[in-house]
């Protein structure tokens, strides 16, 4: 069976018959709980310390990260390493948990149950219920440790 087999017919019908072949690109990423030891005089903000599934939080995870290191900064005058290591000890811990939530929006957009269960997230969302995504945390066949390497046609099952 065609991998296109199983695609809306819409996609199928873009894909099929746009001006441009598709071009599968990689999805990469960190690790979920992804640290390092900290080195003096540095640290990382946004996707480079937090780099996860698209979500649509990226930027607001490096504008925040900028922020909080910013905080941390005019907290600790004069001490920079302080500032430096209660950014990332608090930003370690915040960065896993949107990485959980990365993983159900990537299996929203791209998992098997591709267009319903966007669909499903959007309409509870309308109706006032708990919007939070259905599915599993990290699409099946997707994931490639250390590094999680996602296949754009990998996620279909």
């Amino acid at each position: 069976m065609s991998p296109l087999a199983t695609y809306a017919v819409l996609r199928r019908r873009l894909l099929q018959h746009g001006d441009t072949p598709p071009v599968p690109r990689m999805i990469y990423t960190l690790p979920d709980a992804h640290r390092w030891d900290r080195v003096p005089g540095v640290t990382l903000i946004g996707d480079a310390a937090q780099l996860m599934p698209l979500s649509g939080e990226g930027a607001n995870l490096a504008m925040f990260d900028g922020a909080e290191l910013g905080k941390a900064i005019a907290a600790h005058p004069g001490d920079i390493e302080a500032a430096l290591s209660i950014y990332q000890e608090a930003m370690f811990p915040r960065s896993a948990s949107e990485a959980v939530d990365a993983y159900q929006i990537l299996d929203l957009c791209l998992g098997h149950r591709v267009p319903f269960g966007l669909v499903d997230f959007f309409n509870r969302a309308l109706t006032g219920q708990h919007a939070k995504p259905t599915g599993s945390r990290k699409p099946v066949g997707c994931h490639t440790p250390p590094e999680r390497v996602i296949k754009f046609r990998s996620c279909r099952t």
